[in-house]
Parts: structure tokens; C-alpha cells; sequence
């Protein structure tokens, strides 16, 4: 069943829709306002997200951004008065499918979320019918969709491979599947660890290593030919003589075949690095001829901050992976934990981390309490605001006005009308939160604005 997000702070419109939409066959959730929408895409990703352009506290075209960066995959139709047609057209230009005019008609909305939906559809199977996504590469960001499409085209290209990325982004994993998708899987993956073979050797002798390990892991003897992938993990970290005894097997290898070939046989070379091997070049600490020779068709693994939308598959990937009936589902404050981390580890550490989680958790649901020490501390959601627990929707709003009210020196006229809400508004939200503050004509600095 398709699942939709209405973002509506008025509360008939809201239910109006969400009875409209669900008695059409659709999952319906809600919510009312833009922070307790952006928590539950972060959670779940939706097919479509109805959104009010005129919400409080934030711009509807930000929060379309917003929806956008969390879940590139997610179809937007923005809800709009007469008077924000222009807003509802720079919408689209945003990446929004379609606008909604108020007030609303009931076959109008029921068509326009039914084609956004096809749309929707018809976009998840463009992109599985383009590429067969190796099940230990996770990913619906569009890096990662871009990957999987360079995939398939590359897999049976004899050009060199060189995959960069941080640690824990995928690149052995990344080198195995083009291996496995290649007219060579029924030759060996051969690996070759650069930062752990010998550079207190001449070259020569290093090179006879390099040789005599190719030969080893291929099962062969000397002289016999050797079909193989060669993986060379971490070269970014070789040794001068490791570098020149690579770059002579390379070579070697890549000679016209005969009896007196130094390896005789086929080698596709596929690399991978952590740092940009160019700077590398440039300051002489890397040779520019290896650099040539292993550069062909260079890949870009990014890390998990720069694609967070992945958190989330990832993170049930793992769970559905490492867990022992009963299946675990993840509670919303753990998803919200996760995708405000960095993910330093990324990949391999969002592993660690769901088996870690698993082995603590003694209930259906994994909760703050089952992760690692360091990810269970709190982190500040607003600048300057330090926390020990987790922000209920209420004391994030309240949180956020104040930021405002002390950004704008207090002035309650400036700040309302940057909230999108009117004067009265703003002050009885402050006095529902329990804040009072002093008439707006006396100087910020000669009072405390705001007392509990």
C-alpha cells in the first residue's frame, strides 16, 4: 500500500484530506507542522507528501527542500491559497510534482495524488530495470543510484578501476560485486593489501614477492598462465618501492604473451584509495606513471554524510540481516539519533553499531538505551542550547521561537511574521509554553525577556 504524509496545520483540512486519501485506498499519516514532518520522513520514507506552503514556524518552500535533501525518491504536491499560486509554481521548479488550489475539489485531489503516485512508480521501476543493485550495496540516494548504474556498464570494461573513498564507505565491496558482474568471475579476485607488503626489499626482490603472492593465491605454478582480477587495497598508502615494483608488474603483465613473460597470462586491475591520489602526485609522494596506469575509470564511493537518506535503509538493511527471531524494528528516536550522527565509520560503523544494538536489546523495539555509550549522549538541536534527553515536539518549538525572538532583539512583531504566524498567535504559544515576555516597546537589554 502506497504511503502518504499530509502537512497541514489546520486541523479540519488535514483530516478532511486524510479521509479523502484513505478511503481511496491510501496509508495516511499526519502531521502539523514542519519539525514533527521532517522527524517522520526522516523515520519512513514516503511515496508522496501533501504540504501546506503556509505553514508556521517554517516556509513551506523550505521545507520542500528539506523533503527533497531527506528523501530525493519522495513525490511533493504542495497545498496553496490563490494568493501563493507564484510560490506554488517556484515549487515545482523545486522539484515538486503538482499544486493543490484551496478550497479543494475531491476528484481533482484524487487524481493528482493517483498520477504522482504512477510517477512514483514508474520512476522506482526505471531504476530497478537499469541496474541489478548488489544486495550488500545499500542505496537509494542518487549517488548511489548513479553507482549502481556505472556498474552495470563497467563491469566487463578491461580499463583499470580506481575506487576512492573513506573508510568504511564500501570500496572492497564496491571492487568484489564489479568483479562477480565481469566475464572474469570465473577467474580468482586476487588481493593485494599495498600497505602491508614489504618496502625493505630492493625492488626487485619486492617484485618477485608481488609475483610469487599473485601465483599463490591463483593456485598456479611458475610459468602457468594467470587469468586473473587483481585488487590493489590502499594504494594510496604504498611504498615508493612498492609503487615501482606494482608499476613493472603492470607492465610486465600487460606485455605480448610468450614463454619468457615475467607473468604470463591476463591481469584486469582494479584499485582502490582513500585519499585523491592527485595531490599525492603532486607533492612526489605518489608516482605519476602508476598514477596513469591505475586511473582509467575512476569511482567515487561518498561517505554517509553526504548522502544521509541511506541511514535509514542501511540501518534496517543490517537489522533484517543480523537479526534472530523475533524481527526488530528501530523506535523513532533512534532514527532521529541516527541521522543527526556523522557517521564517521560510515558504512562498516552503521553495522557495528545495529549488531552492538541487537545484542543489547532484550525488547521487540531498539531503543537510545541499547546503543553504544557515545551515541546515546544527546546532541544540541538549536546553536548554544546543551541537552541531556531528547526534545519533545513542544520543547523544540518553544526552543526554536525563543532562538527567533532573541535573533530579532525580542522585537515580536518581526519575529511573527518570520514564524508565518500573526502577533497573537506567537504570544499565546509563549504562554501555553509557560514563557512571559516583557512589552515589546522596552529595551532588550533593560529586562529578561523571557523567565520560567
Amino acid at each position: 500500500m502506497d504511503n502518504i504524509l499530509i502537512i497541514e496545520d489546520h486541523q479540519s483540512t488535514r483530516q478532511g484530506l486524510t479521509s479523502l486519501l484513505k478511503n481511496s485506498g491510501y496509508q495516511v499519516d499526519e502531521a502539523e507542522n514542519g519539525f514533527e514532518a521532517e522527524a517522520m520522513i526522516t523515520g519512513m520514507p514516503y511515496d508522496l507528501v501533501l504540504v501546506d506552503l503556509l505553514l508556521p514556524y517554517i516556509n513551506g518552500l523550505d521545507l520542500l527542500k528539506k523533503i527533497k535533501e531527506i528523501s530525493p525518491d519522495t513525490e511533493v504536491i504542495v497545498i496553496t491559497g490563490n494568493e501563493s499560486v507564484d510560490s506554488a509554481i517556484n515549487s515545482m521548479k523545486l522539484g515538486a510534482y503538482d499544486y493543490l488550489l484551496k478550497p479543494f475539489e475531491p476528484q481533482k485531489i484524487i487524481e493528482t495524488v493517483q498520477h504522482a503516485i504512477e510517477r512514483k512508480h514508474f520512476m522506482r521501476r526505471s531504476i530497478d530495470e537499469d541496474v541489478s543493485t548488489p544486495p550488500s550495496l545499500v542505496g537509494r540516494s542518487r549517488q548511489m543510484v548513479e553507482i549502481f548504474k556505472l556498474l552495470a556498464r563497467i563491469s566487463d570494461v578491461e580499463s583499470p578501476i580506481l575506487i576512492i573513498g573513506e573508510d568504511g564507505t564500501g570500496k572492497k565491496t564496491l571492487a568484489h560485486m564489479i568483479h562477480q558482474n565481469s566475464s572474469r568471475r570465473a577467474f580468482p579476485l586476487i588481493t593485494l593489501n599495498c600497505c602491508s607488503l614489504p618496502d625493505k626489499l630492493s625492488e626487485e626482490q619486492t617484485f618477485e614477492h608481488l609475483r610469487s603472492k599473485i601465483l599463490e593465491e591463483a593456485g598456479k605454478l611458475d610459468n602457468e598462465k594467470v587469468n586473473c582480477t587483481l585488487l590493489l587495497n590502499n594504494i594510496d598508502r604504498a611504498s615508493p618501492f612498492v609503487q615501482a615494483s606494482l608499476l613493472f608488474l603492470l607492465d610486465a603483465s600487460s606485455r605480448p604473451q610468450n614463454q619468457d613473460s615475467l607473468l604470463n597470462g591476463s591481469i584486469r586491475l582494479i584499485a582502490t584509495s582513500k585519499r585523491n591520489l592527485k595531490p599525492l602526485v603532486e607533492e612526489k609522494s605518489f608516482r605519476q606513471d602508476l598514477f596513469f596506469r591505475i586511473s582509467g575509470l575512476p569511482i567515487y564511493l561518498p561517505p554517509i554524510r553526504e548522502r544521509k537518506v541511506d541511514i535509514p535503509l542501511l540501518a534496517h538493511h543490517f537489522l533484517s540481516r543480523y537479526a534472530i527471531s523475533p524481527a526488530k524494528s528501530l523506535s523513532p528516536a533512534v532514527l532521529s539519533r541516527f541521522m543527526r550522527y556523522q557517521w564517521p565509520g560510515n558504512v562498516q560503523e552503521i553495522k557495528n553499531v545495529i549488531e552492538y544494538a541487537l545484542l543489547m536489546s532484550t525488547q521487540d523495539q531498539i531503543t537510545l538505551e541499547d546503543l553504544p555509550s557515545y551515541l546515546r549522549e544527546s546532541e544540541p538541536v538549536l546553536p548554544q542550547i546543551a541537552q541531556e534527553r531528547d526534545l519533545t515536539l513542544k520543547e523544540l518549538e518553544k526552543l526554536y521561537i525563543l532562538k527567533k525572538l532573541q535573533t530579532n532583539a525580542w522585537d515580536q512583531k518581526k519575529t511573527a511574521k518570520l514564524l508565518g504566524i500573526g502577533r497573537t498567535t506567537l504570544w499565546r504559544r509563549l504562554k501555553e509554553y509557560g514563557a512571559e515576555v516583557a512589552p515589546q516597546h522596552r529595551k532588550a537589554e533593560k529586562f529578561k525577556a523571557c523567565r520560567f
